[in-house]
């Protein structure tokens, strides 16, 4: 490399992203899931009791990849 070469460089493209992250970063979101489970569902049947009902209404009309059942 030429010290007096004045070209301009591009930045080294970005890494794809580890595969190994990414399952790192679902088991994690799904670990937490399971442990705040008890609470979500004692939460939404409480206070929230009547914004569950709407959002499973919503929910339910929706066409879904996956869904997540607390009750």
């Amino acid at each position: 490399m030429d010290p007096y070469d004045k070209t301009p460089r591009l930045p080294a493209p970005p890494s794809p992203a580890d595969p190994s992250s990414t399952a790192v970063l679902v088991s994690t979101v799904s670990a937490l899931i399971l442990a705040l489970r008890p609470f979500l569902r004692g939460f939404l049947r409480g206070p929230l009791g009547l914004a569950h009902v709407a959002l499973d209404r919503r929910l339910k009309s929706r066409p879904q990849v996956f869904s997540v059942h607390l009750v």
